[in-house]
């Protein structure tokens, strides 16, 4: 997302801004902009490529980070390319873009996006995002079960933390309220915890 030019400032004033990360598939609009502008290092998936421009550096799992002691997970059975980034600090943070999102409240939201938001199945809470889940899933008898599996990785990664492309700030009790979403979303996953 594009910032007002007095956030830039603000964001130039806090310190040369290196790297820029594209964690889903269907965000990145304005990617092309900030790797020109800031001549940072642009990284994405292989495939990712909904918007340009193309990767400077590809992300993969267990492939390079550019934050020290960070590692990225990739969905590797969902339909288009998404992952997270998790970073260890204080206690572990867990960074999304659209598959799992956080809703404290709909401030912010004007009344026409909280009812498309509602009417999407989005709730306030923690959760594996309906609309997500249906356009990732795999085709086939069982749509849902690949990304069952990389929720079963994601919930291995020790986090007090989150934060999404969409909702709000989780902390604390991040891991809680993920596993917990994760079991609404896919009621039969095994060995979640």
């Amino acid at each position: 997302m594009r910032l007002r030019p007095q956030q830039e400032e603000k964001l130039r004033d806090i310190g040369r801004v290196r790297h820029a990360i594209r964690l889903g598939y269907h965000h990145g609009q304005d990617d092309l902009y900030y790797r020109d502008h800031f001549d940072l290092t642009f990284w994405r998936q292989a495939g990712s490529d909904f918007y340009p421009p193309s990767a400077d550096q590809l992300l993969r799992e267990g492939g390079e980070c550019p934050v020290p002691g960070g590692r990225f997970l990739e969905f590797s059975c969902s339909r288009f390319p998404e992952a997270v980034l998790w970073l260890p600090f204080n206690g572990g943070l867990l960074l999304s873009c659209d598959a799992l999102q956080y809703w404290g409240s709909w401030r912010g939201c004007n009344w026409c996006g909280r009812c498309l938001l509602r009417f999407a199945g989005m709730r306030s809470g923690m959760q594996v995002v309906p609309a997500w889940r249906l356009r990732m899933g795999s085709r086939g008898r069982h749509p849902w079960q690949g990304l069952q599996k990389d929720f079963q990785r994601l919930l291995k990664l020790p986090f007090l933390h989150f934060l999404a492309a969409h909702g709000e700030f989780c902390a604390d009790n991040a891991h809680e309220a993920v596993f917990t979403a994760v079991n609404r979303a896919f009621p039969k996953l095994k060995g979640a915890a």
